[in-house]
């Protein structure tokens, strides 16, 4: 097997050399020996040994990465965009989907700890649950929380709060006075403060908070098609509904057209991430859109900073969202 030695004879030149131009340190060589030296490693088609580097370093160069559904359409972006920063630092991804199942993340951050990885990216399942997180951190691995927000530990996420406020008051601004809102899990600090910044906008315009309108549920198509025909069956003022992601607000746009009512006529919907594309019908969602691409490239920038124990301290980085208006909401009858 071809070693670090021979490239260091064939090049006439130390190991330590050799070792530098691998590394891209500077230090010690120049420019004419760095090329010199990369030149005889293309020719002999040298790889360096990943073992041997990780013994010097103390490092895999593996980064895990935990999501909760690689289906829905707003994480393919997001780990698109951890991947995109890792491999530009030298860093492998191992992906692991949990299928939103609390026992497949747990069982997932354990083999990644077998594994060794230098640090974990996690969109967590329940970030209210402190004992909980508390023991999925323990260690000595770093952890970045990503969209998913907890407390205590560093989250990278959008300003969920501005984004539902934003879409509630849109809502406000056409005319609507009677807004139920579909809301995620309990165990999501994300839904809370996404229903946080719902009960803001009708405060804020001294409409009335009807605690009966605010229906849990999960973040899945057959839970904002279930709340919304609750809703249809009960009350017959409300004339839309803010939805805590689209998922929920493509559930409530079917319980509609079964109830014989068109979307935005009758009423009006807005969704939470903007991933939905219904071409067939012609049709667009109203949604709150996240820069998903960004967020993954900031939580990957984060998780290596503190990898290399760059002055850091710990934080939550949060993006603006941004209300995309199209074709689910408009004035009431």
């Amino acid at each position: 097997m071809m070693t670090i030695k021979d490239v260091a004879e064939k090049a006439k030149v130390s190991t330590a050399t050799v070792s530098r131009v691998i590394n891209n340190k500077t230090e010690g060589i120049t420019e004419e020996m760095r090329r010199h030296v990369q030149k005889v490693i293309d020719e002999m088609g040298y790889t360096p040994s990943g073992l041997a580097r990780g013994m010097v370093t103390k490092k895999t160069y593996t980064i895990g990465l935990v999501i909760q559904n690689i289906c829905n359409p707003f994480f393919p972006k997001m780990v698109s965009g951890v991947e995109s920063i890792a491999y530009k630092n030298g860093y492998m991804v191992l992906l692991c989907n949990t299928d939103e199942n609390i026992e497949r993340e747990k069982n997932y951050v354990s083999i990644l700890r077998e594994k060794r990885v230098d640090g974990i990216i996690i969109t967590v399942s329940n970030g209210k649950d402190k004992e909980y997180i508390s023991n999925l951190t323990a260690g000595n691995i770093p952890f970045v929380f990503l969209d998913e927000i907890a407390e205590d530990v560093n989250c990278v996420c959008v300003d969920n709060e501005s984004g539902a406020y934003k879409a509630t008051t849109h809502l406000i601004e056409l005319g609507h006075k009677n807004i139920a809102c579909l809301s995620g899990p309990d165990t999501s600090i994300t839904n809370l403060q996404r229903v946080k910044g719902y009960r803001k906008a009708l405060e804020e315009a001294n409409l009335p908070i009807r605690e009966e309108l605010i229906l849990k549920g999960t973040y899945k198509a057959d839970s904002g098609f279930k709340n919304t025909e609750n809703i249809l069956n009960r009350y017959n003022d409300v004339t839309a509904i803010f939805c805590a992601n689209d998922f929920n607000a493509l559930g409530a746009y079917e319980a509609a057209m079964a109830h014989g009512k068109k979307v935005p006529e009758d009423i009006s919907i807005v969704g939470f991430d903007d991933i939905l594309d219904i071409p067939a019908n012609n049709f667009a969602f109203t949604s709150v859109s996240q820069p998903t691409y960004e967020m993954g490239q900031e939580a990957a920038k984060m998780l290596i900073d503190i990898i290399d124990k760059k002055e850091f301290k710990d934080e939550v980085v949060s993006f603006q969202p941004n209300l995309i208006v199209r074709d689910s909401t408009s004035t009431p009858k």
